[in-house]
C-alpha cells in the first residue's frame, strides 16, 4: 500500500500535465497487463526450475511488491485500471480464494479512498459524478451479491482461471 500511495501521487502529477493522452495510457496499460499475465504464466510453469535461495527470495518479493504497488497507484490514477495489475500480483502470491477476495477488497477500498482528495482536486469527483454513482448503486449491490454466490461455487483452481480470463479481457478492453 505505501508503494501504491507513491504511485497515486505520481499519477496525480502526470494528470496535472496536459500532455497525458488517454488512448496512449490505455493501450500502454493493456500491453503491460498482457505482458504481466504472460510472465506470470511462465513463472508458474518454470517455478520448480528456478534456484532461488530464501535469502534472495525475500528481497526479490519486496522489490516486486513495491514495483506492483507503484504501477497500481499510477494506473489507478491515470485510467482507474489498477485491478488487472493487482490481480496478477495476487495470483502470483497463490492466495486461497477467500484470502484473495478479502485482500483485494480491502486493498481497493483503501486505495480508492486515498485517491479521493486528488480526484476532487482534478474535478473528477463532482456533484454530477456523485449523482451518477448513486444511480449505479443498485447494480453494484446486485453485482456484489452475484459475486458472493459465484465465488462460493468455484474451486480455487476455477477461481484462479476465471481471474486470469477476466484480467486478459480487461487488458483487451484497454487495448481496443
Amino acid at each position: 500500500m505505501p508503494a501504491a500511495l507513491v504511485g497515486i501521487v505520481i499519477g496525480y502529477l502526470l494528470m496535472r500535465q496536459a500532455w497525458v493522452d488517454d488512448q496512449v495510457i490505455k493501450v500502454s496499460i493493456g500491453i503491460l497487463v498482457l505482458v504481466l499475465v504472460a510472465l506470470n504464466a511462465l513463472r508458474e510453469r518454470f517455478l520448480a526450475f528456478l534456484p532461488i535461495g530464501e535469502e534472495h527470495a525475500g528481497r526479490q518479493n519486496l522489490v516486486i511488491a513495491i514495483a506492483f504497488g507503484v504501477i497500481a497507484g499510477i494506473t489507478t490514477m491515470l485510467a482507474n485500471a489498477a485491478g488487472p495489475i493487482m490481480l496478477i500480483y495476487l495470483l502470483a502470491m497463490r492466495l486461497p480464494k477467500d484470502a484473495f477476495i478479502g485482500t483485494s477488497a480491502w486493498y481497493f477500498m483503501v486505495l480508492n479512498w486515498c485517491k479521493v482528495p486528488f480526484m476532487v482536486q482534478l474535478g473528477l469527483i463532482n456533484p454530477d459524478s456523485l449523482a451518477f454513482n448513486i444511480k449505479l448503486s443498485p447494480a453494484i449491490l446486485v453485482g456484489g451479491l452475484l459475486g458472493i454466490y459465484c465465488s462460493g461455487k468455484l474451486s480455487n483452481r476455477g477461481f484462479n482461471r476465471l481471474i486470469q480470463i477476466l484480467t486478459i479481457l480487461a487488458a483487451l478492453k484497454l487495448l481496443f
